[in-house]
């Protein structure tokens, strides 16, 4: 089992990516006068859910860094390892790079799904 930050796995990536593109799903919906008052209010609450997990997110790597800011004054701990590789800024850019190694992957599985999408309703279409 891995343990890690909540929300930063693909299922949590998909989420936060569904979520934040409600508003914009809708404004098609209500341009083609298919929407409704209800479908806002849920694209309303799923987007805020999603905002709400991003600044978390962010604050909670704010705080991290700061912590390890202080931690760096305090004399009995500059010596650590993970002090040491905080100032030498290897671990944003690692933070980085496993962002963009989630992405790379939601997107993957995103093109795979509708690819088979496509052919599935493609061998329905045949059938008929």
């Amino acid at each position: 089992m891995n343990i890690g930050l909540p929300g930063t796995g693909l299922g949590g990536l998909f989420y936060v990516l569904l979520g934040l593109s409600m508003p914009l799903y809708e404004l098609w919906r209500t341009a083609h006068r298919r929407s409704s008052a209800a479908r806002w209010m849920v694209a309303a609450v799923q987007s805020s859910t999603a905002a709400a997990i991003l600044v978390a997110l962010w604050a909670e790597a704010w705080l991290i860094e700061r912590g390890i800011v202080l931690a760096t004054g305090v004399p009995w701990l500059r010596g650590s390892t993970a002090l040491s590789i905080g100032r030498a800024h290897a671990l944003p850019d690692q933070a980085h790079l496993v962002a963009v190694a989630s992405i790379l992957a939601l997107v993957t599985v995103l093109v795979t799904v509708h690819i088979a999408g496509t052919v599935v309703t493609w061998r329905a279409a045949r059938a008929v």
